[in-house]
């Protein structure tokens, strides 16, 4: 399975943070799916009174500051603030849909 992560740009994911189910043809890998959790850093809120007084940087700071190095974490913006917010931070903006489910 590593051959195929290298294949696309990665490395297999920390087994700490995932679960990989594999799908086998006798001793041939047909396919597998990686079930990951991955620390994202929202929701963030500051009490209107504290707003635009650096806070909201501080307390996200904070949060990423618990992560090992090398971690990666993400963070989701349903509103342009905290798109913003994210984007000043350094965080860089990925070209994905995000979908969710429920069971």
């Amino acid at each position: 399975m590593a051959a195929v992560f290298a294949e696309h740009g990665t490395t297999l994911p920390d087994p700490e943070m995932a679960r990989i189910i594999v799908a086998w043809d006798d001793l041939t890998v047909a396919g597998f799916v990686v079930i990951q959790m991955q620390p994202h850093i929202e929701p963030l809120y500051v009490a209107p009174a504290y707003r635009h007084q650096g806070l909201a940087g501080e307390l996200a700071a904070a949060a990423v500051s618990i992560f090992a190095p090398g971690v990666p974490y993400y963070a989701f913006s349903p509103r342009e603030g905290i798109a913003q917010l994210a984007i000043n931070a350094g965080l860089e903006q990925l070209p994905w849909h995000v979908y969710r489910g429920m069971n």
